[in-house]
């Protein structure tokens, strides 16, 4: 929901303009396949659920999608009305990467021309040794695992060139704080150590809240966007409540996620450690209803994930129709949503 509403913010700004593409950084392939399917495959009103004709067999129905989806170059997604979304990670057959690659990084044939805009999901693959050029905005849904400020800065400088406009983005969750400092620190020369004192220059990246990103993203009077925020996050639930495939992306890219987030390195556990992950928020940020202690993955085995501060118990898999998942959906934005207007006042 928040990408959703910082895309929709960026691509809106840019709009007609020379740069239009927006380059987002995940942290494992799972999250790029599943981000990717959810924009591409959900819808506001529904319109894009899929039903078995008559006399048509369900399984081979769901085993062509999915054929389908695999050999997809780019989605299209009615909360990013006409930018095409790419995908890039290390598993992606050679033939699809670079017609991922050729369709983000397309070029207009003349000046007069307006570039279509683009967003391109990938993980550090594309941080370093591409050509991408037009690139309006980087944004780093999650923080480098590997590579430290290093590989932030790597991912930055994907904007930004050639004497062209930029801006870089990063959502840091409240745990993660002290990982603005700390970056800050590193950029004033400490990054490569070759930088003397002289050397060093005066870097600040500035703080923009969630209920920002949020009113610009999805728009409205005074608190709208947060009813409009709502309904894109039960959107995204009931496209994981709509079948058992879609479910299994949302669970495994949870399960990767946890376990690439474990990956810090040791002098970086003090900010990013998996204990301080609260587990109830990360499900959410995956359209999944609850909290698990226990997830499967694709290949049904069961991996442990440790309960983050506030998280709260695994509840029951057994059947929960749509209507109570929305419910209890709404009532968690909201309970949610007042706790950061009471934290802001």
């Amino acid at each position: 929901m928040r990408l959703v509403a910082l895309l929709r913010s960026l691509l809106a700004r840019t709009q007609g303009q020379k740069g239009s593409k927006v380059i987002v950084f995940l942290s494992c392939i799972d999250s790029v396949d599943f981000h990717w399917r959810l924009l591409g495959d959900s819808s506001m009103d529904g319109e894009k659920t899929e039903r078995s004709g008559p006399g048509e067999d369900k399984s081979d129905t769901e085993d062509s999608k999915a054929d389908e989806e695999e050999s997809k170059i780019a989605a299209q997604s009615s909360l990013l009305p006409g930018a095409s979304i790419f995908r890039l990670h290390g598993s992606l057959p050679t033939l699809i990467r670079l017609a991922s690659l050729r369709g983000f990084s397309a070029i207009p044939s003349s000046k007069s021309e307006i570039p279509a805009p683009a967003s391109f999901l990938c993980t550090s693959v594309a941080s370093r040794g591409l050509d991408l050029p037009l690139v309006r905005a980087v944004v780093q849904h999650d923080l480098p695992t590997e590579g430290g400020a290093t590989e932030y800065v790597h991912r930055v400088g994907r904007t930004a060139r050639a004497g062209n406009g930029g801006e870089a983005w990063s959502i840091v969750a409240p745990n993660e704080s002290e990982w603005v400092r700390w970056v800050q620190g590193k950029m004033k020369g400490d990054v490569t150590g070759e930088k003397s004192d002289g050397d060093k220059v005066n870097i600040t990246i500035e703080g923009e809240s969630i209920e920002n990103v949020l009113a610009k993203g999805f728009g409205g009077k005074g608190s709208e966007y947060e009813a409009r925020a709502t309904e894109v996050q039960l959107s995204f639930e009931r496209w994981v409540l709509r079948r058992k495939e879609d479910a299994d992306f949302a669970r495994g890219a949870f399960t990767s996620y946890t376990r690439a987030y474990a990956t810090h390195p040791s002098n970086e556990k003090h900010i990013f450690h998996v204990r301080h992950l609260h587990i109830g928020h990360l499900a959410k940020a995956f359209a999944l209803r609850e909290a698990p202690n226990t997830i499967t993955d694709h290949k049904n085995k069961i991996s442990n994930v440790s309960k983050g501060r506030g998280s709260c118990p695994a509840k029951s898999t057994a059947q929960h129709d749509i209507g109570d998942a929305e419910q209890r959906m709404q009532d968690a934005v909201r309970a949610q949503a007042g706790a950061r207007r009471r934290m802001a006042g």
